[in-house]
């Protein structure tokens, strides 16, 4: 049995007391961290990398871009980072973390993302192989070449 309540307009408080909140913009807590955010940004890249519905050629390269999308990250985020710490800054960013922390956060994030990448990395190694042909790293649908009278590589 679901029970309703019905509020008459006269019985909400109109006192004067009734402030809205106030929110303090320098709260740690209303702002995103820059590096953890680009994490999550990749993660989402992943998530286009696991979803068959995406075709196949474009699922690979989604891994591909996570995978140099890290690459660049770890060279440029985490090589700005890295300097902060070993010269002992102490400055909490915007949303509230030191350097060292950013770090732990970032490898343990990036721990995850990469376990989940090699698994999709796995499940596209697997699927069929029936049109395609590997031939020096490469793959090319054999029939397209049939049809356009080109050599199969």
């Amino acid at each position: 049995m679901v029970s309703t309540k019905v509020v008459e307009l006269n019985e909400v408080s109109t006192n004067e007391s009734d402030q809205p909140p106030t929110f303090d913009l320098d709260s740690h807590e209303w702002y995103l961290n820059r590096e953890l955010t680009w994490l999550a940004f990749n993660q989402r890249v992943l998530n286009e990398a696991k979803d068959e519905r995406n075709p196949m050629l474009e699922r690979v390269l989604f891994v591909a871009v996570v995978g140099s999308n890290l690459d660049e990250f770890f060279m440029k985020r985490i090589g700005g980072l890295k300097p902060q710490v070993g010269a002992g800054v102490k400055k909490l960013t915007v949303d509230g973390m030191l350097p060292q922390e950013q770090i732990d956060a970032c490898y343990k994030r990036y721990q995850v993302i990469l376990t989940e990448q090699r698994q999709t990395e796995e499940q596209l190694r697997v699927l069929p192989k029936r049109h395609y042909r590997t031939s020096g790293g490469t793959r090319q649908r054999s029939s397209r070449c049939d049809r356009v009278g080109l050599a199969r590589p």
